[in-house]
Protein backbone atom coordinates (compact mmCIF):
# COMPACT_ATOMS: atom_id res chain seq x y z
CA UNK A 1 0.00 0.00 0.00
CA UNK A 2 1.35 3.42 -0.93
CA UNK A 3 1.79 6.31 1.46
CA UNK A 4 -1.38 8.21 2.27
CA UNK A 5 -1.89 11.50 0.44
CA UNK A 6 -3.17 14.42 2.47
CA UNK A 7 -4.65 17.62 1.05
CA UNK A 8 -4.47 20.69 3.28
CA UNK A 9 -5.89 24.18 2.78
CA UNK A 10 -3.75 27.27 3.35
CA UNK A 11 -5.05 30.85 3.54
CA UNK A 12 -2.54 33.08 1.74
CA UNK A 13 -4.12 36.46 2.45
CA UNK A 14 -6.95 38.89 1.74
CA UNK A 15 -7.29 42.02 -0.38
CA UNK A 16 -10.14 44.09 -1.87
CA UNK A 17 -12.76 41.68 -0.51
CA UNK A 18 -10.99 38.68 -2.05
CA UNK A 19 -9.40 35.78 -0.16
CA UNK A 20 -6.53 33.79 -1.66
CA UNK A 21 -5.97 30.12 -0.82
CA UNK A 22 -3.81 27.16 -1.77
CA UNK A 23 -4.71 23.49 -1.57
CA UNK A 24 -1.55 21.45 -1.17
CA UNK A 25 -1.29 17.68 -1.75
CA UNK A 26 1.39 15.98 0.33
CA UNK A 27 2.64 12.50 1.05
CA UNK A 28 4.52 12.81 4.32
CA UNK A 29 7.02 15.65 3.87
CA UNK A 30 6.88 15.48 0.05
CA UNK A 31 4.73 18.06 -1.75
CA UNK A 32 3.04 16.41 -4.74
CA UNK A 33 1.11 19.35 -6.15
CA UNK A 34 -0.91 22.43 -5.33
CA UNK A 35 -3.94 24.38 -6.52
CA UNK A 36 -4.10 28.14 -6.02
CA UNK A 37 -7.50 29.83 -6.05
CA UNK A 38 -9.26 33.00 -4.98
CA UNK A 39 -12.70 33.44 -3.49
CA UNK A 40 -14.73 36.60 -4.10
CA UNK A 41 -18.35 36.96 -2.96
CA UNK A 42 -18.46 33.23 -2.27
CA UNK A 43 -17.38 32.20 -5.79
CA UNK A 44 -14.10 30.21 -6.03
CA UNK A 45 -11.91 30.81 -9.09
CA UNK A 46 -8.92 28.63 -9.92
CA UNK A 47 -5.77 30.64 -10.66
CA UNK A 48 -3.10 27.94 -10.99
CA UNK A 49 -2.65 24.20 -10.58
CA UNK A 50 0.55 22.18 -10.76
CA UNK A 51 1.54 18.59 -10.00
CA UNK A 52 5.19 17.52 -9.68
CA UNK A 53 6.30 15.71 -12.84
CA UNK A 54 7.19 12.53 -10.94
CA UNK A 55 3.64 12.27 -9.56
CA UNK A 56 1.48 13.04 -12.58
CA UNK A 57 -1.12 10.71 -14.10
CA UNK A 58 -2.19 9.58 -10.64
CA UNK A 59 -5.36 11.68 -10.28
CA UNK A 60 -3.77 14.19 -7.92
CA UNK A 61 -4.93 17.22 -9.92
CA UNK A 62 -8.46 15.80 -9.97
CA UNK A 63 -8.32 15.18 -6.22
CA UNK A 64 -7.25 18.81 -5.69
CA UNK A 65 -10.20 20.04 -7.76
CA UNK A 66 -12.55 17.74 -5.83
CA UNK A 67 -11.15 19.06 -2.56
CA UNK A 68 -11.87 22.60 -3.76
CA UNK A 69 -15.45 21.64 -4.54
CA UNK A 70 -15.78 19.99 -1.12
CA UNK A 71 -14.80 23.32 0.43
CA UNK A 72 -17.57 25.04 -1.56
CA UNK A 73 -20.37 22.45 -1.98
CA UNK A 74 -23.11 23.34 -4.42
CA UNK A 75 -21.13 26.24 -5.87
CA UNK A 76 -19.92 26.27 -9.48
CA UNK A 77 -16.17 26.77 -9.71
CA UNK A 78 -14.77 29.26 -12.19
CA UNK A 79 -11.70 28.37 -14.21
CA UNK A 80 -9.34 31.17 -15.19
CA UNK A 81 -7.40 31.37 -18.44
CA UNK A 82 -6.26 27.84 -19.26
CA UNK A 83 -3.28 26.59 -21.21
CA UNK A 84 -3.80 23.79 -23.74
CA UNK A 85 -2.87 21.22 -21.10
CA UNK A 86 -5.07 22.99 -18.57
CA UNK A 87 -8.06 22.93 -20.93
CA UNK A 88 -7.54 19.19 -21.53
CA UNK A 89 -7.46 18.62 -17.76
CA UNK A 90 -10.63 20.68 -17.34
CA UNK A 91 -12.42 18.51 -19.90
CA UNK A 92 -11.26 15.34 -18.14
CA UNK A 93 -12.80 16.28 -14.78
CA UNK A 94 -15.81 14.17 -13.76
CA UNK A 95 -18.80 16.51 -13.71
CA UNK A 96 -22.43 16.29 -12.64
CA UNK A 97 -25.32 18.56 -13.56
CA UNK A 98 -27.87 19.62 -10.95
CA UNK A 99 -30.80 21.99 -11.24
CA UNK A 100 -30.25 25.49 -9.94
CA UNK A 101 -33.61 25.81 -8.23
CA UNK A 102 -33.28 29.56 -7.65
CA UNK A 103 -32.59 30.32 -11.32
CA UNK A 104 -35.27 27.89 -12.53
CA UNK A 105 -37.89 29.41 -10.25
CA UNK A 106 -36.89 32.96 -11.21
CA UNK A 107 -37.14 32.16 -14.93
CA UNK A 108 -40.53 30.54 -14.44
CA UNK A 109 -41.76 33.58 -12.49
CA UNK A 110 -40.40 35.79 -15.28
CA UNK A 111 -42.34 33.85 -17.92
CA UNK A 112 -45.58 34.08 -15.93
CA UNK A 113 -45.12 37.80 -15.24
CA UNK A 114 -44.49 38.54 -18.91
CA UNK A 115 -47.57 36.56 -19.88
CA UNK A 116 -49.77 38.41 -17.38
CA UNK A 117 -48.43 41.81 -18.43
CA UNK A 118 -49.01 41.01 -22.11
CA UNK A 119 -52.59 39.95 -21.36
CA UNK A 120 -53.28 43.19 -19.49
CA UNK A 121 -51.78 45.28 -22.27
CA UNK A 122 -53.90 43.39 -24.82
CA UNK A 123 -56.99 44.34 -22.85
CA UNK A 124 -56.03 48.01 -22.99
CA UNK A 125 -55.33 47.77 -26.72
CA UNK A 126 -58.80 46.27 -27.16
CA UNK A 127 -60.42 49.21 -25.41
CA UNK A 128 -60.98 47.45 -22.09
CA UNK A 129 -60.03 48.74 -18.67
CA UNK A 130 -57.01 47.20 -17.00
CA UNK A 131 -55.20 47.56 -13.67
CA UNK A 132 -52.44 50.07 -14.44
CA UNK A 133 -50.91 49.69 -10.98
CA UNK A 134 -50.63 45.96 -11.57
CA UNK A 135 -49.01 46.56 -14.96
CA UNK A 136 -46.43 48.89 -13.41
CA UNK A 137 -45.74 46.40 -10.63
CA UNK A 138 -45.25 43.62 -13.16
CA UNK A 139 -42.97 45.83 -15.27
CA UNK A 140 -40.72 46.54 -12.28
CA UNK A 141 -40.65 42.89 -11.22
CA UNK A 142 -39.83 41.74 -14.76
CA UNK A 143 -36.94 44.19 -14.88
CA UNK A 144 -35.64 42.90 -11.52
CA UNK A 145 -35.78 39.25 -12.55
CA UNK A 146 -34.19 39.91 -15.95
CA UNK A 147 -31.20 41.47 -14.20
CA UNK A 148 -31.11 38.63 -11.67
CA UNK A 149 -30.99 35.80 -14.22
CA UNK A 150 -28.99 37.53 -16.96
CA UNK A 151 -26.35 35.08 -18.23
CA UNK A 152 -27.36 32.40 -15.71
CA UNK A 153 -28.31 28.83 -16.50
CA UNK A 154 -30.96 26.77 -14.73
CA UNK A 155 -28.39 23.95 -14.48
CA UNK A 156 -25.16 24.02 -12.49
CA UNK A 157 -22.08 22.06 -13.54
CA UNK A 158 -20.33 20.71 -10.45
CA UNK A 159 -17.20 18.63 -10.02
CA UNK A 160 -18.22 15.09 -9.11
CA UNK A 161 -17.07 13.76 -5.77
CA UNK A 162 -17.23 10.07 -4.94
CA UNK A 163 -15.65 7.47 -2.74
CA UNK A 164 -14.22 5.59 -5.74
CA UNK A 165 -10.95 7.16 -6.87
CA UNK A 166 -9.48 4.07 -8.50
CA UNK A 167 -7.43 6.24 -10.88
CA UNK A 168 -5.17 7.19 -7.94
CA UNK A 169 -2.28 5.08 -6.73
CA UNK A 170 -2.91 6.27 -3.19
CA UNK A 171 -6.04 7.25 -1.32
CA UNK A 172 -6.20 10.97 -0.54
CA UNK A 173 -7.82 12.50 2.51
CA UNK A 174 -8.93 16.11 2.77
CA UNK A 175 -8.66 17.89 6.07
CA UNK A 176 -11.73 19.75 7.30
CA UNK A 177 -13.86 18.28 4.48
CA UNK A 178 -16.00 15.20 4.33
CA UNK A 179 -15.90 15.16 0.52
CA UNK A 180 -19.66 14.67 0.40
CA UNK A 181 -21.78 16.25 -2.32
CA UNK A 182 -25.41 16.78 -1.37
CA UNK A 183 -28.30 16.95 -3.77
CA UNK A 184 -26.25 15.92 -6.80
CA UNK A 185 -27.57 13.70 -9.55
CA UNK A 186 -25.47 10.58 -9.97
CA UNK A 187 -23.05 10.81 -12.88
CA UNK A 188 -24.62 7.80 -14.55
CA UNK A 189 -26.50 7.98 -17.83
CA UNK A 190 -30.05 9.15 -17.15
CA UNK A 191 -32.96 9.63 -19.49
CA UNK A 192 -34.16 13.15 -20.19
CA UNK A 193 -37.61 13.49 -18.66
CA UNK A 194 -40.24 16.08 -19.64
CA UNK A 195 -43.82 16.90 -18.78
CA UNK A 196 -45.93 17.87 -21.82
CA UNK A 197 -49.13 19.86 -21.32
CA UNK A 198 -52.13 20.43 -23.59
CA UNK A 199 -54.92 22.83 -22.60
CA UNK A 200 -58.66 22.45 -23.04
CA UNK A 201 -58.51 23.44 -26.71
CA UNK A 202 -57.20 19.93 -27.44
CA UNK A 203 -59.29 16.78 -27.61
CA UNK A 204 -57.18 15.03 -24.97
CA UNK A 205 -56.26 17.87 -22.65
CA UNK A 206 -53.96 17.31 -19.69
CA UNK A 207 -50.32 16.50 -19.10
CA UNK A 208 -48.15 13.44 -19.63
CA UNK A 209 -44.60 12.47 -18.76
CA UNK A 210 -42.56 12.14 -21.95
CA UNK A 211 -39.03 11.06 -22.81
CA UNK A 212 -36.79 12.81 -25.31
CA UNK A 213 -37.48 10.08 -27.87
CA UNK A 214 -41.24 10.71 -27.64
CA UNK A 215 -40.90 14.03 -29.45
CA UNK A 216 -40.56 12.90 -33.04
CA UNK A 217 -41.99 13.45 -36.52
CA UNK A 218 -44.47 10.60 -36.09
CA UNK A 219 -45.97 12.43 -33.10
CA UNK A 220 -46.30 15.61 -35.16
CA UNK A 221 -43.18 17.53 -34.14
CA UNK A 222 -41.00 19.37 -36.67
CA UNK A 223 -37.21 19.28 -36.64
CA UNK A 224 -37.17 22.76 -35.09
CA UNK A 225 -39.66 21.62 -32.44
CA UNK A 226 -37.52 18.59 -31.58
CA UNK A 227 -34.34 20.68 -31.36
CA UNK A 228 -36.06 23.26 -29.16
CA UNK A 229 -37.25 20.58 -26.75
CA UNK A 230 -33.99 18.61 -26.81
CA UNK A 231 -31.92 21.65 -25.76
CA UNK A 232 -34.14 22.60 -22.81
CA UNK A 233 -32.35 22.87 -19.50
CA UNK A 234 -33.94 21.60 -16.28
CA UNK A 235 -36.81 23.87 -15.30
CA UNK A 236 -37.06 25.54 -18.72
CA UNK A 237 -40.16 25.33 -20.90
CA UNK A 238 -40.80 25.15 -24.65
CA UNK A 239 -43.90 26.72 -26.19
CA UNK A 240 -45.28 25.23 -29.38
CA UNK A 241 -44.89 27.72 -32.28
CA UNK A 242 -48.19 26.56 -33.79
CA UNK A 243 -50.33 26.41 -30.65
CA UNK A 244 -48.56 28.83 -28.31
CA UNK A 245 -49.25 28.31 -24.63
CA UNK A 246 -51.92 25.76 -25.48
CA UNK A 247 -49.12 23.18 -25.76
CA UNK A 248 -45.94 23.45 -23.68
CA UNK A 249 -43.16 21.11 -22.64
CA UNK A 250 -41.10 21.51 -19.44
CA UNK A 251 -37.94 19.57 -18.66
CA UNK A 252 -37.75 17.79 -15.31
CA UNK A 253 -34.59 16.57 -13.53
CA UNK A 254 -33.02 13.75 -15.55
CA UNK A 255 -34.25 10.28 -14.75
CA UNK A 256 -35.86 11.06 -11.42
CA UNK A 257 -38.42 13.17 -9.63
CA UNK A 258 -38.13 14.41 -6.02
CA UNK A 259 -39.80 12.07 -3.56
CA UNK A 260 -41.43 15.08 -1.90
CA UNK A 261 -44.31 15.45 -4.33
CA UNK A 262 -45.58 18.72 -2.87
CA UNK A 263 -42.10 20.17 -3.28
CA UNK A 264 -41.97 18.98 -6.88
CA UNK A 265 -45.38 20.48 -7.60
CA UNK A 266 -44.23 23.81 -6.25
CA UNK A 267 -40.93 23.81 -8.11
CA UNK A 268 -42.15 22.62 -11.48
CA UNK A 269 -45.89 23.52 -11.35
CA UNK A 270 -46.54 19.89 -12.29
CA UNK A 271 -48.91 17.26 -10.94
CA UNK A 272 -46.89 14.35 -12.29
CA UNK A 273 -45.97 11.68 -9.78
CA UNK A 274 -42.89 9.53 -9.21
CA UNK A 275 -44.94 6.62 -10.61
CA UNK A 276 -45.49 8.54 -13.85
CA UNK A 277 -41.77 9.09 -14.26
CA UNK A 278 -40.92 5.51 -13.31
CA UNK A 279 -43.31 4.23 -15.99
CA UNK A 280 -41.61 6.39 -18.62
CA UNK A 281 -38.15 5.33 -17.45
CA UNK A 282 -39.15 1.68 -17.64
CA UNK A 283 -39.84 2.21 -21.34
CA UNK A 284 -36.43 3.86 -21.67
CA UNK A 285 -34.59 1.01 -19.94
CA UNK A 286 -36.33 -1.70 -21.93
CA UNK A 287 -36.15 0.14 -25.23
CA UNK A 288 -39.95 0.08 -25.55
CA UNK A 289 -40.33 3.47 -27.21
CA UNK A 290 -43.04 2.48 -29.65
CA UNK A 291 -45.87 3.90 -27.56
CA UNK A 292 -44.94 7.56 -27.91
CA UNK A 293 -48.12 9.57 -27.66
CA UNK A 294 -49.29 11.30 -30.80
CA UNK A 295 -49.81 15.03 -30.64
CA UNK A 296 -53.47 15.53 -29.63
CA UNK A 297 -55.67 17.18 -32.19
CA UNK A 298 -57.21 20.61 -31.65
CA UNK A 299 -60.95 20.55 -31.07
CA UNK A 300 -62.98 21.44 -34.16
Amino acid sequence: MGQQIEIVSLHRGSHHGQDDYSLVARAGDVQLGHLDYSCFQGVPRIAFIEVASAHRRRGIATALAQALHAEHPGQEIEFGLLTEDGAAWRRSLPMVSIPDRNVAEAKQELELARHERAALLDRIAGGERADLDRINLLHDRIDEIEQEVAGKSAVKQLIAIGEDRSNMDNKATVTSSNMQQTGAIEAEHCAKVFVARWDASFERAGERVQLEQDFNAQAGYSEDDIEGIRTLKVGESWKCPDYGRAHTVTRLPDGRIPENRSEDNRKHRSSVTPEDVESALARFRTGDLGRAAELPRMKP
